[in-house]
């Protein structure tokens, strides 16, 4: 991918307004068709791709933002105030793009304790 650069993603500045609970903030969207995830963080982010299940075990189901939020980091597209997902932003077309600090998750990030999906130890130090 063009806006994925070790150590950087380009990332869409806008300016969000929740319409639940009706904060306003300037932060980032993705704008990507697929269905990768990234999640931000101040001016960090994280970035899931959405072919992360296939280097899991087949089967797998978990939450991936449920592993993140502990940590700071609220999926983009949500609130990072009530976690709500009716919220209003800049038209993508007409917002400035940045690189921004990344760091990338892979399937190596996860690990499975008992029944429990959880971040491993080094994917928790780099997330933290």
């Amino acid at each position: 991918m063009d806006n994925v650069r070790p150590g950087m993603l380009e990332l869409f500045k806008v300016r969000y307004s929740c319409k639940s609970c009706l904060r306003a903030w300037d932060g980032y969207a993705h704008g990507f068709a697929r269905g990768h995830l990234v999640f931000e963080r101040g001016q960090a982010a994280a970035f899931v791709a959405d072919d992360v299940w296939y280097g899991l075990p087949k089967g797998t189901s978990f939450s991936i933002p449920d592993l993140f939020e502990p940590l700071g980091w609220h999926l983009l597209g949500t609130c990072p105030h009530c976690h709500s997902e009716n919220m209003r932003s800049d038209d993508l077309g007409h917002s400035p793009r940045e690189f921004v600090p990344c760091e990338v998750v892979g399937a190596d990030s996860f690990e499975k304790l008992g029944e429990t999906w959880r971040l491993t130890r080094d994917a928790r130090r780099r997330l933290e």
